[in-house]
């Protein structure tokens, strides 16, 4: 079974959007008493922006900052201890995935673009070299 966890955060500039908080699954049907999880962890961003597609105003003013990936319910030697999805309980790190955002135009950036993405282990500390993300901007003359 896995289950899906939404989570609203307050401002104008987050209207009627649902963000993506937590990912469980496990063996067979809930409650478990030892389980994975996936959890999403949002910043602000300078450059929200709206959409009316749905028929109504919907603004995005978060964007995703790292997420962890952790076990509930049993021991993990070597492994992080915390509580990564907020429920009083013990987990363990399985490993995170930080993501950082370019600047390219300061605060007068229109897009939040996605800069390099690092992969910490286990133990929280230890980290593989980021990917990098590069982008060329292109202002054509108006």
């Amino acid at each position: 079974m896995i289950e899906y966890v939404y989570r609203s955060f307050p401002g104008g500039q987050n209207l009627n959007q649902k963000y993506l908080a937590l990912v469980r699954y496990g063996p067979g049907s809930l409650p478990w008493t030892a389980f994975h999880f996936v959890a999403f962890e949002y910043e602000s961003r300078p450059d929200w922006f709206e959409d009316c597609r749905a028929g109504f105003i919907i603004r995005t003013g978060q964007r995703l900052r790292s997420i962890r990936v952790a076990t509930q319910g049993v021991s993990l030697t070597g492994h992080l201890a915390g509580d990564f999805n907020s429920d009083d309980i013990t987990d363990y790190l399985n490993r995170r995935y930080d993501l950082e955002y370019l600047r390219y135009e300061g605060d007068a950036s229109h897009w939040s673009l996605l800069a390099k993405v690092t992969l910490v282990g286990a133990d929280g500390i230890t980290a593989l070299p980021p990917a990098r993300f590069g982008y060329a901007v292109s202002n054509p003359p108006g």
